[in-house]
């Protein structure tokens, strides 16, 4: 213990007391009071450690460089090493420099995948999509076509192309939604296809098309889950509640109301279940939540007479 108590003071009053009388000296300041003193030295300590704590992460990065230049050493050919040997990246370097004198060699090469990427890095978006159809890849012809504005004719690629979700999304997105429709019916896309029916405003249809769903639904609990944050989401639509029967809105709320609480959000469920009319089930899930109150409450509305 002394050790270390002789240690502190070597530290604090001879050590620290160097600097001191140095700045003393040669500022010619008076004798520093004691406050002072602890100030300059507090001070002098955290510039020490500040330096400590640089040259301690200089040397971790040294050591972290040299083993990332020994394992890549390892790891990459030497014919391999130079990245002027990627010909996009050379076409890029080109094209920045010489994009017209680029272009006519890529076109004279018929390097036409080669060609679409200086076209796409010049956002010159609707030759990227000729030089992509050309290179025979359409689906990279539909995107850069979308990016020109043209989406339609890009949804009329992607379909073509076999990409029909995508296209599918694309057509929403234009308000072709008798198109959207069409293409999530041949998916056999049952929330896609009630989505897009509410963006039509079909609101009857939509009800139709969730309750199809979560009759006969064999996908996964997780796919059942996002289908019914859909289906919840059209449940808040005033305009569509307006429109839609009372009863087939109640179906919904029972079948979203069950993928909820298969999903544990059960408090959620609980009050779709009361808003469906369901009390008594609602009853049953706060009971399995240890919320005796609100299960005695529903157990009261299920004992009125209905209105």
């Amino acid at each position: 213990m002394d050790f270390i108590v002789n240690l502190g003071d070597l530290y604090w009053n001879r050590l620290l007391g160097i600097p001191l009388g140095w700045i003393e000296h040669a500022f010619k300041l008076e004798e520093q009071a004691a406050w002072q003193k602890f100030a300059w030295k507090f001070g002098f300590s955290v510039a020490l450690l500040l330096v400590l704590y640089e040259v301690y992460l200089r040397i971790q990065n040294a050591r972290r460089s040299r083993h990332f230049r020994k394992g890549a050493a390892e790891v990459v050919p030497e014919e391999d090493s130079h990245p002027m040997k990627d010909a996009a990246f050379v076409n890029r370097i080109e094209a920045a420099k010489a994009p017209e004198q680029t272009i006519a060699a890529l076109k004279k090469a018929k390097k036409w995948q080669q060609l679409a990427e200086v076209y796409a890095g010049l956002n010159r978006f609707k030759e990227a999509a000729w030089a992509w159809r050309k290179a025979g890849d359409l689906k990279r012809a539909a995107v850069e076509l979308a990016n020109s504005g043209n989406t339609a004719k890009a949804a009329r690629w992607l379909e073509k192309a076999g990409d029909l979700p995508t296209a599918a999304r694309f057509y929403s997105e234009i308000g072709d939604h008798k198109q959207a429709a069409r293409l999530c019916r041949k998916l056999n896309d049952l929330p896609g296809l009630a989505k897009t029916q509410t963006l039509a405003e079909d609101f009857e249809d939509a009800a139709e098309t969730w309750l199809q769903y979560f009759a006969t639904s064999r996908d996964p609990l997780d796919a059942q889950v996002q289908a019914a944050d859909l289906c919840f989401a059209f449940l808040r639509n005033t305009q569509a509640m307006a429109e839609v029967p009372k009863d087939a809105a109640a179906k919904l709320f029972l079948a979203v109301a069950a993928r909820f609480d298969a999903a544990g959000r059960s408090d959620l469920a609980a009050q779709l279940l009361r808003r469906a009319g369901h009390p008594a089930k609602a009853a049953e899930i706060y009971r399995r939540l240890g919320r005796a109150e609100d299960a005695a409450r529903c157990v009261q509305e299920a004992s009125r007479p209905p209105q």
